[in-house]
This record gives C-alpha cells, structure tokens and sequence, in this order.
C-alpha cells in the first residue's frame, strides 16, 4: 500500500449543480487529460479507499483486463463496485445538486495542476481528505453502518467474474 497521500482534493463548486449532463461535458471538455476525475463529494470512504481503487486500475491496466475504454472511467467504476461504466457513473458521478466533489489525479504527480484546474474551473480547494466522515455509504448502495473496509470489499468485488 502506497506511504504517500494519494493525490485527491475536496473542492467546492461556485454553485450547485443545475444540470449535470452539461456540468460534465464541460469538466470533460476543459480537464488536461484523462487522468483527471472529479467524484461525487460523499462516495470516498477514506485513504485506504481511494489507493486501493487506483491499485487495482493499474493491475486492470498492466493485464489489459479493464472493462472501460479509459482509466477516468475504470477508476469510477471500481470505486462503484460493478461491472458496468454506465452504472458507475450514476453511482459515482456528479448529480444535479452536488455542490462539492472529489478532484483525483491519477497520475499522482501535480498538486499544482490541481490548482490550475480549480482556478480554471472556478472550484474551491477544500482542506478535506477522504474520511468516515464525509462518506455516505448509500451512495454505493452499501448500509449506513458501512465503513471504508466495506467500500474496499466493493473495490475486489467489481472484478469478480
């Protein structure tokens, strides 16, 4: 497991979110690259959480054996637990209303790129990191009891064949 912070901000939107189809296009047509993904604010469970995810996107990468055509939408799909994009996505993704989200870096190597992309895209970086607190494990269709070893578990459970 990796020693270091994993590369992952909480940040605030300027206003909530009205539409999130178009929220999105804009994020999607705006980001550096696809190693940048913004997660609903209350779907990370803690540290551990979010470096075993990129963990097991990297094995799914190094086997040629992930189920998205991009590593943006593998991460969500893992941090989802399921087998399917689409279902990560509304699990996951951002929703009408959300007014601050996860900014995850998957290249793990540039927290000044992620102020550009919050200055860019009119975000706030929050001092936050991903804890029990913040989490709601309905989101992931887990009890509220659920803590981040059961979001870990849907992590090794969306491979499962």
């Amino acid at each position: 497991m990796p020693t270091k912070e994993f590369s992952c901000w909480r940040v605030k939107f300027s206003n909530p979110i009205k539409n999130e189809r178009d929220f999105v296009a804009n994020w999607l047509s705006r980001r550096p690259n696809e190693s940048w993904v913004l997660l609903s604010g209350d779907v990370l469970a803690g540290k551990f959480h979010v470096a075993v995810a990129f963990e097991v996107l990297n094995r799914n990468r190094d086997r040629n054996m992930m189920k998205s055509t991009g590593i943006d939408g593998e991460f969500m799909r893992l941090v989802a637990g399921t087998h399917h994009v689409s279902h990560a996505f509304s699990k996951v993704g951002l929703t009408t209303g959300d007014s601050q989200a996860w900014l995850v870096d998957l290249t793990q190597e540039s927290s000044a790129e992620a102020q550009k992309i919050c200055n860019m895209m009119k975000f706030q970086l929050l001092p936050s990191k991903p804890s029990s607190i913040l989490f709601e494990p309905s989101r992931l269709g887990l009890p509220e009891t659920a803590d981040e070893n059961d979001a870990i578990g849907l992590i090794h459970l969306a491979d499962i064949r």
